[in-house]
């Protein structure tokens, strides 16, 4: 599972909702170094599929790509956060030796009218929630990542992410 290592100070990022790829974030390249990026990603890569994209050397966060979804409901899932930081997660790339690492696991899409929140993990318990503007990343006691959540949704996004799980 990914890990993070650490919290660079706030950087923008910009999301796109939309009703083919349900969402990217993108990090503003101008205020982190500029460089190559490697991909950690996960799904069953059939019907469902996550990309992460992370700084080859520095390990910054770059963008994040819900491709694919199999499993999404509009449950309203809950955690426990036991400590906020803003900013970008920095990930431990040390288990990362080439361009993509591909993890296979299942994950599970909630979607409420304001948020829509991809689930790696059935622990509640979060120790760090890393706040990016609308997006969210919430980690584990073991730094491991547990979700990700994109906030602030308008009334169109929800819409087009509604029509795109077919919920």
């Amino acid at each position: 599972m990914l890990k993070i290592i650490n919290v660079n100070p706030i950087v923008n990022n910009t999301v796109e909702i939309d009703y083919h790829v349900p969402f990217t974030v993108n990090v503003d390249e101008k205020n982190v170094c500029n460089e190559k990026k490697i991909y950690w990603r996960t799904g069953n890569f059939s019907n469902s599929l996550l990309e992460i994209g992370i700084g080859e050397k520095s390990g910054d966060l770059k963008n994040i790509v819900l491709t694919m979804v199999n499993k999404a409901s509009t449950e309203n899932i809950e955690f426990e956060v036991l400590e906020i930081s803003k900013g970008i997660p920095i990930f431990d790339i040390s288990m990362l030796h080439k361009n993509i690492y591909d993890h296979v696991s299942e994950y599970s899409v909630s979607l409420t009218t304001s948020s829509v929140l991809v689930v790696f993990s059935e622990k509640r318990v979060v120790k760090t929630l890393i706040r990016m503007e609308r997006v969210e990343m919430g980690f584990g006691f073991e730094n491991e990542l547990i979700f990700i959540k994109v906030n602030e949704l308008s009334l169109i996004e929800y819409q087009d992410l509604k029509d795109s799980f077919r919920l």
